[in-house]
C-alpha cells in the first residue's frame, strides 16, 4: 500500500512540470495575441485614415475643378462683353466717319467717296476732272469719264455755283458725290433741249485729275 502511494506521488510530480509548461505557453502566447490585436487595430485605423485622406483629396480635386470652371466662365463672359463693347465702338466710329464724309455747304450736299493726296483745288487754280451728271430718277444727262478732261478756272463763275462749292478743297485723285439744288444749278432754265428740266436737282460724281 505504501508503494502505491509513492507511485501516485511520482505521477503527480510528473504532471506538475506539464502544467507549468502549459501555463508558460499561455503566458507567452497572450502577449502575442495582444500584439496581433493591436497590429490589426492599427492596420484598420491606417486604412480608415487612408480612405479619409483619399476622400479629402477627391473633394479638394473636385473643388479645384469647380473653381477652374468658374474662372473660365468669368473670362468667357468678360471676353463677350469686351467684344460687344468693341463692336459698339466700331459702329459709332463708322457712323462718325460717314457723318464726316457727308456735309452740306451752301445747300450743296458733298460726300467724300475717295480722299485724294495730290495738290488741292483752290480758288484761282485750273482744275481738270471727269464727271457724270444725272437727274434724281437716275437719267444720265451729261458725262466725261475718259480722254480729255473737263477744265475750268475755280472761282471765276465759269460753271454752275454748285460745282464751285463742290469742287473746292478737293485733292488730285479724290472723288466726290454732289447733290446740287436748283438754285445752285440751272434754276428755272430749260437746259439741253429738255434734258435738264427747269428746277431740277442735279446729282454729280466728280473725280479730280489735275490742278494747275
Amino acid at each position: 500500500m505504501q508503494a502505491e502511494s509513492e507511485d501516485d506521488d511520482d505521477d503527480d510530480d510528473d504532471k506538475a512540470p506539464k502544467r507549468e509548461n502549459a501555463e508558460k505557453r499561455q503566458k507567452t502566447e497572450a502577449p502575442l495575441n495582444v500584439k496581433l490585436s493591436k497590429e490589426t487595430k492599427n492596420g484598420k485605423q491606417k486604412e480608415m485614415e487612408k480612405g479619409a485622406n483619399s476622400a479629402s483629396t477627391v473633394s479638394e480635386s473636385n473643388q479645384s475643378e469647380s473653381n477652374e470652371k468658374k474662372k473660365k466662365k468669368k473670362k468667357k463672359n468678360k471676353k463677350k462683353k469686351n467684344e460687344l463693347a468693341s463692336s459698339d465702338n466700331t459702329s459709332l466710329s463708322t457712323d462718325k466717319q460717314v457723318e464726316a464724309k457727308s456735309r452740306i455747304v451752301e445747300g450743296v450736299t458733298i460726300e467724300e467717296v475717295k480722299i485724294g493726296h495730290g495738290p488741292e483745288a483752290k480758288k484761282g487754280s485750273t482744275v481738270h476732272l471727269y464727271y457724270t451728271g444725272k437727274l434724281p430718277d437716275g437719267k444720265l444727262f451729261d458725262s466725261r469719264t475718259s480722254g480729255k478732261t473737263f477744265k475750268f478756272h475755280l472761282g471765276k463763275k465759269e460753271v454752275i455755283s454748285g460745282w464751285e462749292v463742290g469742287v473746292e478743297g478737293m485733292k488730285v485723285g479724290g472723288k466726290r458725290k454732289l447733290v446740287i439744288p436748283p438754285k445752285m444749278g440751272y434754276g428755272s432754265q430749260n437746259v439741253g433741249g429738255g434734258n435738264i428740266p427747269p428746277n431740277s436737282t442735279l446729282h454729280f460724281e466728280v473725280e479730280l485729275k489735275a490742278v494747275n
